[in-house]
């Protein structure tokens, strides 16, 4: 994720690009450009340096530095965030002696204790302040989108740094001197914590008296508030400012060690920021942000359902084009084709015809075979015939009606006859000797 940053000093505006990967972070460009008289931003400078290095205009994080706002650090019987705000709000207009409309109000929760109580961080500073850097960085173009506190970003390069020594080193009390381009802050972190902060505006010459003195308000103060008496070290740290010079001037003051780390970066603490921020942005310019980001992607979705619609009715009508293509070659196919086909149709229908009537007759002469099979040693038969229904007449003579019924039943028995009886019968005397006349009905069983 590349992150960029953007801040005003009292000489100068520095804009840096950082590259975060996995709390990594490397920084890919730093450039700063001098401010003209009464701290003007000149944007045709400004211009060139973004273009020449390929620096974002846009979404920058800044911030205001420590003296630009109030702060205090409170420690609230609550962890409920509803609750904790509503003391916030009580608290927060000691801070500023300005009406609510007028200032802007934040806090931070920095750490919960397990007796209920929240220490928590409450800062409030001017709307004209914020509106006024938001201006000045709009009119030399660039737009910033979260306006962090400079002590909160000096604390997470900090906090960053220690993650990265010996678990024994979150534990201990120091002190951080950061100083950069005339301004000057002084934080105390104990035992990982952020719990005092306060900055400074300056002149070259009047820097190092200013700074013995304040150091030692900073410490009788915080030594007052948390019954403390030492610290186990002071860092100095900063940009743009003799460090070795400010060590020299606060080396005989005082008692604690001293330590210069060159490495500390308030334009670094700012892109790290994660959970340890606040952004001093207005709320009616948060809401607009947000609003501009909805209906910017709004417009965005509403372009993609748009091309989406599109394309599927492109894909729609190509499809139904190629099967109307598709239907007219077959059609232009069957129309050649159905001549022929009609031709073989009917040569079907004659073949059907004709095995037809080839098993008609096949079936016929099957179940005269059968008949024969099972007409009685007695029965003589005198006629057969097997009309179009396949009703078969058969008639006869036989010596008794005894012989007569079996035909029947051995016909009903046969699979190529159903729904056998007999017809009539009829007894007649030739030469002396009484024959018995019949005639037995079934029908061709076709199944």
């Amino acid at each position: 994720m590349v992150k960029n940053t953007v801040y005003l000093t009292r000489h100068k505006l520095r804009l840096s690009q950082f590259n975060i990967t996995a709390n990594k972070c490397r920084c890919l460009k730093d450039k700063s450009i001098a401010l003209g008289k009464d701290g003007v931003i000149d944007p045709a400078a400004l211009k060139g340096i973004i273009e020449n290095s390929k620096l974002s205009s846009a979404d920058l994080i800044s911030c205001l530095f420590r003296y630009q706002a109030a702060l205090r650090f409170f420690s609230f019987p609550s962890r409920d965030k509803q609750e904790i705000s509503r003391m916030v709000n009580y608290e927060a207009p000691e801070l500023l002696p300005l009406k609510p409309d007028e200032t802007i109000t934040r806090h931070l929760v920095l750490n919960t204790s397990p007796d209920g109580y929240s220490d928590t961080l409450v800062v409030a500073t001017q709307k004209s302040e914020v509106s006024g850097l938001f201006e000045k960085l709009k009119t030399a173009g660039l737009e910033i989108a979260s306006l962090n506190l400079s002590s909160l970003g000096i604390y997470r390069c900090i906090k960053n740094s220690m993650q990265a020594e010996k678990k024994s080193a979150a534990k201990t009390n120091f002190m951080v001197v950061y100083a950069e381009d005339e301004l000057l802050e002084v934080i105390i972190i104990s035992s990982g914590q952020l719990v005092f902060s306060r900055g400074f505006m300056t002149d070259t010459e009047g820097l190092f008296s200013l700074l013995t003195n304040e150091v030692q308000r900073s410490l009788d103060l915080f030594f007052d508030k948390s019954k403390q008496t030492t610290l186990d070290k002071i860092i100095i740290c900063g940009r743009d400012t003799d460090l070795g010079k400010i060590a020299e001037s606060l080396k005989d003051k005082f008692e604690f060690p001293l330590q210069i780390n060159r490495n500390i970066d308030l334009a670094y603490g700012l892109a790290m920021a994660d959970k340890t921020t606040v952004n001093l942005l207005s709320d009616e310019f948060i809401t607009t942000k947000i609003w501009m980001r909805l209906k910017k992607k709004l417009l965005v979705l509403v372009s993609l359902i748009v091309l989406n619609i599109i394309f599927l009715a492109a894909v729609f009508f190509v499809v139904l084009n190629s099967k109307k293509e598709y239907l007219n070659n077959i059609e232009k196919e069957l129309s050649r084709l159905r001549p022929q086909a009609g031709l073989i149709q009917n040569k079907l229908s004659k073949i059907k015809m004709i095995t037809m009537q080839r098993n008609s007759q096949i079936l016929i002469l099957e179940a005269i075979s059968d008949l024969v099979k099972v007409t009685p040693f007695g029965c003589t038969l005198n006629m057969l015939s097997i009309n179009e229904e396949g009703i078969l007449i058969v008639r006869g003579q036989a010596r008794d009606l005894e012989e007569v019924f079996g035909f029947v039943v051995e016909l009903e028995k046969s699979p190529y006859f159903k729904n056998s009886h007999l017809n009539y019968s009829s007894r007649r005397k030739i030469k002396a000797k009484e024959i018995l006349d019949f005639e037995i009905q079934a029908q061709l069983n076709k199944e």
